[in-house]
């Protein structure tokens, strides 16, 4: 990585984040490898703080993404997937303790897929005449939301640029499942 992207990236570490706790010495290490890494994998038993790292992740990739979109038409996005709605909940939640500092988030789900009420406001449906309606919707937002089988659908990636992808228990999904948006967004 060049070393403006390792100064921002420090810039950033030094910065609390706004809405969510500090994290421990583990959970600091994890942030900066997905911050310094093209790949990294982030495991760990119930309540290690594995959410609240990926929170801070997309927080932080975000704020790096506004620093290289100044001037540019097309806006880099984070995508986050995972393998169930519920998990996506969780995500959803912990990202709207950011308060006024939560960036613009869209949550991509076919119809039928269980979505909290909570979500419910960041939703654009999956079936292609709602998608068709909003593609506006999907390019203005800083992070997309979805569930793994989602992300490959075609007229879901066609709106979208991509920066980066995050992936919520991908053990819970196939090996194939879990590439899927890796492979369709290529980011």
């Amino acid at each position: 990585l060049d070393g403006s992207h390792q100064r921002q990236v420090k810039e950033v570490l030094c910065n609390s984040i706004p809405g969510l706790p500090a994290g421990n010495q583990t959970q600091d290490t994890w942030l900066e490898a997905g911050l310094n890494q093209p790949f990294t994998i982030i495991t760990g038993g119930p309540g290690t703080g594995k959410t609240l790292v990926l929170a801070k992740l997309v927080y932080l990739f975000v704020h790096l993404n506004r620093r290289l979109s100044v001037g540019r038409v097309t806006k880099p996005q984070v995508m986050v997937c995972a393998a169930t709605q519920g998990a996506l909940n969780v995500i959803v939640d912990c990202l709207q303790q950011l308060g006024s500092s939560c960036p613009r988030l869209a949550r991509v789900y076919l119809a039928g897929d269980a979505v909290s009420a909570a979500c419910r406001q960041l939703a654009v449906y999956a079936n292609h005449a709602r998608l068709l309606s909003v593609p506006s919707m999907l390019q203005t937002t800083e992070v997309v939301l979805l569930t793994c089988q989602t992300a490959g659908l075609r007229h879901v990636r066609d709106n979208l640029n991509i920066k980066q992808v995050l992936i919520d228990t991908a053990n819970a999904v196939s090996e194939m499942e879990s590439l899927t948006p890796l492979v369709h967004t290529a980011p």
